[in-house]
């Protein structure tokens, strides 16, 4: 391992993807570390906020406790477009302003290293995420692989991501008189960055998200809804006692609304504009170690 980079190596250089490095300590120390880590994501005209303290970080393990909240300020919704999935429940009229906020809940998130990307071959690791609120219940789970090249300036990461959710619906919005009830679904995502320290603290790349989005917690063709891509760069900085990291994503074309009859669909353009995917996402990470 190159002892300059060793301070840099839990840092996060990915805003959207996990590495399997990630937030856990360098691994010859055997010590813990604790911290917190801010998320700003933007996606439309909605606002995201996201803020966690992570309690234990060791050599395999990270877990953290994060509280979760959604600011949406969607002016003008476009004809063909919905309100973010968090506001699913509400009612609105398109083309109309849509100005709401709300409190999503608390998540609890663990990372466990199986493999080290700097002492084998690639690295492994497993991610699991439960969110509990009002209104929400949700499990998210990932396959993490990383590998290093060119003495660990090059990283290259993969994320195999389950997420299935249940949402309250306390509203009847399609009028078929249905009672209120847990709305459940399933998102299948793939997500694939490369990062390239090209100079001191600093790394630039590219990260790449495929989204499959399903009205089921069964994974068959007849409960698929949407599909999208987003592709962009990133920048990470990383300080003595913190880092910073951006990401830019657009979708790119091929989206795909299996929900709706074409003369509905919220496909315009190649883009999907569903509730749950905008045209661009920037999102901003920080985070800052005690």
């Amino acid at each position: 391992m190159n002892d300059a980079l060793e301070k840099t190596l839990d840092e996060d250089v990915f805003a959207h993807l996990h590495a399997s490095s990630a937030l856990g300590a360098p691994l010859r120390h055997m010590h813990m570390r604790s911290g917190w880590l801010a998320l700003l994501a933007i996606a439309g005209a909605g606002l995201f906020c996201w803020l966690a303290i992570w309690v234990v970080s060791g050599d395999s393990l990270t877990l953290d406790i994060a509280i979760l909240r959604m600011v949406g300020d969607y002016r003008a919704l476009p004809l063909k477009s919905l309100a973010p999935e968090s506001f699913a429940d509400y009612s609105y009229d398109a083309g109309s302003r849509f100005d709401e906020s709300r409190f999503q809940g608390f998540s609890f998130e663990g990372i466990y290293r199986i493999l080290s990307p700097y002492t084998d071959p690639i690295g492994l690791a497993l991610y699991v995420e439960p969110t509990v609120g009002p209104n929400l219940r949700e499990l998210e789970s990932k396959a993490i692989v990383q590998k290093n090249f060119l003495d660990d300036r090059l990283v290259f990461a993969a994320n195999l991501t389950l997420a299935q959710e249940m949402r309250w619906m306390k509203t009847d919005l399609n009028g078929s008189g249905e009672p209120a009830s847990w709305d459940r679904e399933t998102d299948l995502n793939l997500g694939i960055g490369v990062s390239y320290r090209f100079a001191p603290n600093w790394s630039a790349g590219i990260e790449l998200e495929h989204e499959r989005e399903y009205s089921s917690f069964h994974l068959s063709k007849k409960y698929r809804t949407n599909v999208a891509t987003y592709l962009g760069p990133n920048i990470h900085y990383g300080g003595k006692d913190f880092f910073v990291t951006a990401t830019f994503l657009t979708q790119v074309g091929g989206g795909k609304d299996y929900a709706s009859d074409a003369g509905s669909s919220f496909v315009v353009g190649g883009r999907n504009y569903a509730d749950d995917f905008e045209k661009d996402r920037l999102r901003i990470k920080a985070g800052y170690y005690f």
